[in-house]
């Protein structure tokens, strides 16, 4: 079943195979132009593929921090499906310009204009496990310039 959450942040979950279906058609042209800059078209399957796709949206007339209370409120999201061993990640596609934002919210049947579509999050179990080795960060000291 989809649900949803409300507050100054949303967030809904397209399970059904016919919204995730919808899904694969956002923004096909800017797709593809990004596919094209690697090397293979598998950089974008994931999100045809997830089992599980969470729109994050925002409430723009409830607060003017909404949309940065929405970004929070996904990054907390995010960490946690982490740590439960999900694969996750958030995207703009279909969230970059007002026609594919208002595309988005006909799929999943959101026609107030208060809410704005902030990212889509496929969500499903990796495939594979990405090594930590991969994710260096730099030290504290060259990433914080101390005055």
């Amino acid at each position: 079943q989809d649900v949803s959450v409300q507050g100054a942040a949303d967030f809904f979950l397209a399970q059904k195979e016919h919204l995730r279906e919808k899904f694969k058609k956002l923004d096909l042209k800017r797709r593809k132009k990004l596919i094209l800059g690697f090397t293979s078209g598998e950089f974008f399957a994931f999100i045809n593929t997830a089992p599980v796709l969470i729109v994050v949206l925002a409430d723009i007339k409830k607060t003017p921090y909404a949309v940065a209370s929405a970004s929070a409120a996904c990054e907390n999201m995010l960490l946690m499906a982490h740590r439960l061993g999900l694969g996750a990640c958030w995207t703009v596609i279909g969230a970059v310009d007002k026609t594919n934002r208002e595309k988005v919210k006909k799929i999943i049947g959101y026609d107030d204009p208060k809410w704005d579509v902030v990212a889509i999050v496929p969500v499903g179990y990796p495939d594979q496990d990405p090594s930590r080795k991969s994710r260096m960060r730099k030290p504290v000291e060259e990433a914080i310039d101390w005055q």
